[in-house]
C-alpha cells in the first residue's frame, strides 16, 4: 500500500519566469496536508520500480506517451489505482476522448464548477459546486463510468470519471489548488488605501465565490475517500488533547497590538490567563530605528502565562518597504528587544505584495510561519468584525511553495489562515450564537484547526470598548463544544506553527509483513493515525501490544484513531477480518 506521484525532472529544473510554475510540484503539498507519505517517481523510476496492486499513482498535468507510457499501462493492469489530474496521452485508459478545450486568458480566470454527490465527497452540506481555476478538458466519458461533473461552457460534462482502477480528473487539479490556497501573485490594494495589497485583493478565488465552505479542503476530501475505500492509514490534521486522547477540533488564539501599549498586551495576556486560554500576541515596532511599547520585563511577564509573543511586522510605508530588508530590519529589532527569534508573525493590516516574498524572506531567517491570511473582509468595511469564512479555501496551516522564477521549492514555512477574524456576541451583534454553532460544527465534522483571531484591545477593553462581547463568543463557542461532548485542543498560533511542521516530518511506510506500518516521528510531539475502519473486524497492534484506538467519524468517514507518542520508529499493525467497509 504505497502512495507514488510522478514528476518530470526535465520540468522540474526547466520552470523559470517564462514557462510558469511546474504544477506538479504542488502533488507533494497535497499528499503532506492528507498526511500520506509518498514516493516522487518519474519515467525511468516507473521502469525499475513498478508500483504494485494495492498502491496507488497520482499523475499531474503531464504528456505521455511512447515509453513514459508503457509503465503506466503495466501498473494499470496490475490493479494500482491510477489517477490522473489533465493528464494527457492516456485518455483510452482513463475511458475518456476530449470533445474540446476550455483555457484562460487570465490565470486566475474560473473556467468550470466541479460537481460530486455523497459518495464520492462526503461533505459536511450536500452538493457544494467547487470552483476550478484550471485550463478544462471537455471529455466524453460511459456514463457508468462518471462520478462528478463538470459545469463549464454553459453545458455539463464528466468531471471525475472511474474506469476499473482508473480515476480521471479533466482539469489540472494541482494548478487550481495552490492558486486557491496560496492566492493572488499581484495584489492591487482596495482603493489605494494600502501601498501594498490586503485581502481580499490576494484572495486567488474570484470575490463571487462564496467562503462558507473550506473548497481546497472538499477537493483534497475526494482524494482521501480513494486513499480510504483503499484502507491506506494516514496521520490525522488534529494532535491528541491535554488528556492524551485524540482531539475532534482545535481552537487556535492569537492577535496584533498595533505598536498600542505593553499595559494593554499584559491586561489582555492576563485576562486570558485568568480564563484558562492560550494566547499569541504579536508586537509591531514604534519606530523606524525599532523599539516596541512592550518593555521586556512585560514580555517576560507575558510568557510567565503560558503565552507566546511574535513579530507584528509593519510594511506598509510608514516604518518600511515590503523588502528583504525591510524584513530584517524588523527581525532585527524583534530579537534585540528580546533576546529571541519569533516562531510565526503576522503584517500590519495582514498586507502584503508579491508572491511568496514574504515566507521567503522570513524562512531565510528561520521564522517557521504566519498569519496573515484573513477571512474575506466587508468590501464596505475595511474593519468588519466577527468574520467567519475560509477565502482561502482551508482550515488548515499549509506550505508556501516559492514562484517558477525561485524553482518552485517548498518553503520550510506555514501560512496559517485567519478563520474566524474577531469573534463577536452580544452588544450591536445581537445574542445569536448561530454563527459560532456553524464554526463548531464545520470544525467537528471536517476535524479542523480554526483561528480564533481577536487583536489585544477587544479582549482588554481598550480605549472604553466593551470587551464583553469578545469574552462571551469565547466563553460561548467553548460551551458549545462541552454541551456537543467534543475533545477540544486549544492552542497558540506558535504552538499549532510548530506543531505542523512536526507532523510533517513525521512519516507511515507500509513495512514487509502484511497489515505492517512503520511510524517515524522526528520529534517528541504525539501524532494520531487514523486508520480507516471496516464495518467488522479490526484489532490494532503498537510495537507489539494491542491497543482499542479510538472510533470517530471525520469528514464522513469512519476511522479508528490511534495516538502515537515518543520520537523513533514505532511499529503499528492493522489486523483486519473483513475488508467491506
Amino acid at each position: 500500500m504505497s502512495v507514488y506521484y510522478y514528476l518530470d525532472p526535465e520540468r522540474v529544473s526547466g520552470q523559470n519566469e517564462q514557462t510558469g510554475f511546474y504544477t506538479s510540484l504542488y502533488l507533494e503539498e497535497m499528499l503532506s496536508r492528507l498526511g500520506i507519505a509518498a514516493v516522487r517517481s518519474d519515467p525511468e523510476l516507473l521502469r525499475t520500480r513498478l508500483p504494485g496492486a494495492h498502491d496507488i499513482l497520482l499523475i499531474g498535468n503531464e504528456s505521455l506517451t511512447g515509453k513514459a507510457r508503457e509503465p503506466i499501462e503495466k501498473v494499470l493492469r496490475n490493479g494500482c489505482l491510477v489517477i490522473g489530474f489533465g493528464t494527457l496521452g492516456l485518455d483510452d485508459l482513463f475511458g475518456v476522448r476530449e470533445t474540446g478545450r476550455i483555457g484562460q486568458e487570465n490565470p486566475f480566470d474560473r473556467t468550470a464548477f466541479f460537481n460530486a454527490g455523497s459518495d464520492i465527497l462526503p461533505a459536511f452540506e450536500a452538493g457544494p459546486e467547487l470552483p476550478v481555476l484550471s485550463p478544462v478538458r471537455t471529455v466524453e466519458a460511459d456514463p457508468e463510468t462518471v462520478h462528478g461533473t463538470l459545469r463549464a461552457g454553459g453545458r455539463t460534462c464528466p468531471g471525475l470519471i472511474r474506469t476499473g482502477s482508473a480515476v480521471y480528473f479533466p482539469f489540472d487539479l494541482p494548478d487550481t489548488l495552490i492558486k486557491i490556497v496560496q492566492g493572488h501573485p499581484v495584489p492591487e490594494g482596495p482603493s489605494h488605501y494600502f501601498p501594498v495589497g490586503r485581502v481580499p485583493d490576494s484572495r486567488g478565488l474570484p470575490m463571487d465565490t462564496p467562503s462558507e465552505l473550506p473548497v481546497a479542503d472538499l477537493f483534497l476530501l475526494i482524494l482521501e475517500k480513494l486513499f480510504y475505500e483503499r484502507g491506506i492509514p494516514s496521520l490525522h490534521t488534529l494532535p491528541v488533547c491535554g488528556d492524551g486522547s485524540p482531539a475532534d477540533l482545535l481552537f487556535y488564539f492569537g492577535g496584533d497590538d498595533d505598536a498600542t501599549s505593553g499595559e494593554l498586551d499584559e491586561t489582555a495576556s492576563r485576562i486570558m490567563a485568568e480564563r484558562g486560554l492560550p494566547y499569541h500576541i504579536n508586537l509591531m515596532p514604534t519606530t523606524k530605528e525599532g523599539g516596541f511599547a512592550l518593555s521586556k520585563e512585560g514580555y517576560d511577564r507575558i510568557r510567565a502565562h503560558g503565552h507566546e509573543l511574535a513579530l507584528h511586522y509593519d510594511l506598509t510605508g510608514g516604518l518600511s518597504l515590503f523588502t528583504k530588508d525591510g524584513f530584517d530590519n524588523q527581525i532585527d529589532s524583534f530579537v534585540n528587544a528580546y533576546g529571541t527569534l519569533p516562531v510565526c508573525n503576522v503584517g500590519h493590516c495582514l498586507t502584503q505584495t508579491g508572491y511568496a516574498e514574504y515566507a521567503r524572506y522570513q524562512s531565510a531567517r528561520g521564522i517557521l510561519g504566519d498569519n496573515s491570511r484573513c477571512g474575506y473582509l466587508d468590501p464596505v468595511d475595511i474593519n468588519a468584525f466577527n468574520l467567519f469564512n475560509y477565502s482561502f479555501g482551508t482550515a488548515f496551516p499549509h506550505f508556501v511553495y516559492d514562484d517558477a522564477g525561485h524553482g518552485g521549492r517548498r518553503l520550510p514555512f506555514c501560512g496559517l489562515p485567519i478563520t474566524y477574524y474577531e469573534p463577536r456576541l452580544g452588544g450591536t451583534y445581537g445574542d445569536s450564537d448561530a454563527k459560532l454553532n456553524r464554526c463548531v460544527r464545520l470544525a467537528a465534522y471536517y476535524g479542523q484547526t480554526i483561528n480564533l483571531f481577536s487583536h489585544p484591545h477587544y479582549i482588554a477593553g481598550y480605549g472604553g470598548y466593551d470587551s464583553s462581547m469578545t469574552l462571551r463568543a469565547f466563553d460561548r463557542i467553548l460551551e458549545i463544544c462541552r454541551e456537543q461532548g467534543l475533545s477540544v485542543r486549544l492552542t497558540g498560533v506558535d504552538e499549532l506553527c510548530l506543531w505542523w511542521h512536526a507532523r510533517s516530518r513525521a512519516s507511515l511506510w507500509q513495512g514487509t509483513a502484511p497489515g505492517e506500518w512503520t511510524v517515524r516521528l522526528e520529534d517528541d510531539d504525539p501524532v494520531v493515525i487514523r486508520i480507516p475502519e471496516p464495518k467488522e473486524g479490526l484489532t490494532l497492534l503498537l510495537d507489539g501490544e494491542v491497543v482499542p484506538g479510538t472510533a470517530r467519524t471525520v469528514s464522513g468517514l469512519p476511522y479508528r484513531l490511534l495516538p502515537v507518542r515518543g520520537k523513533g520508529e514505532h511499529v503499528l499493525t492493522i489486523v483486519r477480518t473483513s475488508t467491506t467497509r
